[in-house]
């Protein structure tokens, strides 16, 4: 049996019905959780509190993490872990909907620079039966590459950019102590003298440095979710009126780009 921190950043206390029942009523029956909502207008610094909470009690095996607008099915804590274990992943996210009628997800492709991803992966993709249901940044390159257009996509292997909303990391590893959630954001010029907004959200951000620090990040489609909105946004079936692929054309970068991207890489995971 395992010991897991279950910690629900909030806004202002408030959490939808499922994520409640999730959270304090049907977590797990196999492990012993500890549920704690923390409040407070910086998401990020709600994050952090609740992960160093975990990191400061001790003897915490896995940090998992709900957002209180995200509502998984029954026990889902007790199938993630499963699904992480037989995998060998150290943080395992589940595949949820983006808040709008694109069927995207919020699980990324890494560009392998700090603003800017290649692209999100949409239903179509990850619910095509040759897609696997559990993945990490190699097989889902692997599957995409086979997959019949449009669906079918030749993808960059620097990063898998994962979602928080709902996932597991362990905590028992030397490593974990160095784990930290933030974000980058800048205004920049373009050459057509426009302005423009980037940024790097605080998931992906946790995402990448589970994985620049040694751990293995995987998604999987295997754990029912609903993202509330305006209305629910399920992820466990198809999207007929959703895009089919997000993310563009990758070339193989020269030599020196490839130089140039690891040290952007490098800066970002610091």
């Amino acid at each position: 049996m395992s010991k897991i921190f279950l910690g629900i950043p909030t806004y202002n206390g408030w959490m939808t019905a499922g994520c409640s029942q999730a959270a304090n009523g049907t977590p797990s029956q196999e492990h012993e959780v500890l549920s704690l909502a923390q409040p407070g207008s910086l998401l990020c610094g709600n994050c952090n509190k609740l992960l160093t909470m975990a990191l400061n009690l001790g003897g915490i095996n896995w940090f998992a993490l709900l957002h209180a607008d995200i509502s998984p099915e029954p026990f889902y804590i007790d199938k993630m872990i499963e699904e992480a274990e037989t995998h060998g992943a150290d943080m395992l996210s589940a595949c949820v909907a983006i808040k709008n009628v694109k069927g995207v997800t919020s699980t990324a492709i890494g560009s392998g620079r700090r603003f800017g991803q290649f692209g999100r992966l949409t239903f179509k993709q990850i619910r095509h039966p040759d897609f696997p249901e559990t993945f990490d940044i190699n097989d889902a390159a692997d599957a995409l590459e086979q997959l019949p257009p449009p669906l079918g996509v030749r993808i960059p292997r620097f990063a898998l950019l994962a979602n928080t909303g709902c996932m597991i990391v362990r905590l028992d590893r030397e490593w974990s102590r160095r784990l930290v959630f933030k974000t980058f954001d800048r205004i920049v010029q373009l050459p057509n003298g426009e302005f423009q907004n980037q940024d790097l959200s605080e998931d992906w951000y946790f995402s990448w440095r589970v994985a620049k620090l040694g751990g293995k990040v995987m998604c999987t489609t295997k754990i029912k979710a609903i993202h509330r909105g305006e209305f629910e946004f399920p992820n466990d079936r198809d999207w007929p009126q959703g895009i089919a692929n997000e993310c563009g054309v990758f070339d193989i970068p020269q030599t020196r780009e490839v130089k140039a991207i690891s040290r952007k890489v490098a800066v970002c995971s610091g």
